[in-house]
């Protein structure tokens, strides 16, 4: 890991596309120079990164409405905007690894609803979103000044109109749509579900689904047609699809985030295993009471299992049928989070 991000490890990792590479790669060629060319490049990197982020996070972006998107704006300005419909603009000043300062030049100053600084690897592969700041007035910013990306949700949630502001009665966030298990099959993933590698350490990774005692599981429904397992893995076959998202409890909750596991695997045509996991985001352990439950379509809980002092992970596994829908819960400190699912 680079020295920079060692520095900032509240720093949220976004994978980089082959079609993000691609645009960027389409508009730089279009420019009139080589150093105009990469900065064009960059700036489109950023812009994407950050509009990945906010499909992460439920919120609602537009790259072709964007200035950046714009050929004769791209040429003649510096510029790496992204539209919020109806919130404003912010802007996604890149930077390279190892730099300690990001160029912001005046022509962005104001029309802005804040400043996010992104990290893009050597490779193109990968980029960091290092933080934010809702103001700028000088053209060298600081990275050490910035403020954590959480607080980049704090500013849009302030921005929203109340009733655009998704809650679960009022304690918490709830997905607007349901998650299509069954297209996950096929390769075809919703928004902000990403491969387990690109949000957990490889130290993570090797727990991924290990599936040991589940001791934290309990249940109360034996008449549901989901069905429990006790331990081991979901099943003896191979596993079929496995998928990660960052879920961030930032506005209600400070700097807490974890990541979701989801793991497949379809037996039949009909029966589909489905494990849980959740692990912590920067840092060692999930905060202590944290529930991972899974709720039946009336909202009553069919397993559920809670973090302890010195958890690195929490799980749960069952198993059901091609068309059911459930509700997977986080919950803590009295703050939710509701991912609804369909097999």
């Amino acid at each position: 890991m680079t020295t920079q991000l060692t520095r900032y490890p509240q720093a949220v990792p976004i994978p980089i596309t082959e079609q993000a590479r691609t645009v960027a790669q389409q508009f730089g060629s279009a420019q009139p120079t080589a150093i105009k060319s990469e900065q064009v490049q960059l700036n489109t990197l950023a812009v994407f990164a950050t509009h990945g982020y906010c499909q992460m996070m439920g919120i609602v972006s537009d790259l072709e409405q964007s200035d950046s998107w714009n050929p004769v704006t791209q040429m003649m300005t510096d510029v790496a905007d992204l539209t919020l419909p109806g919130l404003g603009r912010l802007e996604c000043r890149p930077i390279q690894t190892g730099a300690n300062i990001c160029e912001v030049p005046p022509d962005v100053w104001d029309l802005r609803i804040g400043y996010v600084v992104v990290c893009i690897d050597e490779n193109l592969k990968m980029a960091h979103l290092l933080g934010f700041t809702p103001a700028v007035g000088e053209t060298a910013l600081t990275i050490s000044d910035l403020q954590p990306p959480e607080i980049l949700l704090q500013r849009i949630h302030e921005l929203m109109p109340l009733n655009d502001v998704a809650t679960s009665s009022g304690m918490g966030q709830i997905a607007e749509t349901a998650v299509k298990l069954g297209q996950w099959l096929n390769q075809s993933f919703e928004a902000g579900w990403l491969a387990v590698e690109t949000l957990l350490s490889p130290e993570q990774v090797s727990l991924a689904f290990s599936f040991r005692n589940v001791d934290e599981t309990e249940t109360d429904t034996p008449d549901t047609p989901l069905d429990t397992s006790s331990d081991g893995p979901l099943a003896d076959g191979p596993i079929d699809v496995r998928r990660a998202k960052l879920i961030d409890f930032g506005l209600q909750l400070g700097d807490v985030q974890v990541i979701m596991l989801v793991e497949i695997q379809s037996e039949s045509s009909e029966a589909i295993n489905i494990g849980l996991q959740v692990h912590p985001q920067g840092q060692p352990y999930l905060p202590p009471d944290l529930e991972l439950a899974v709720l039946e379509t009336s909202d009553t809980v069919f397993m559920d299992a809670r973090s302890r002092q010195a958890d690195n992970y929490i799980q749960l596994q069952f198993s059901g049928r091609a068309g059911e829908r459930f509700r997977v819960r986080l919950q803590l400190d009295g703050v939710q989070y509701l991912e609804e699912f369909v097999m």
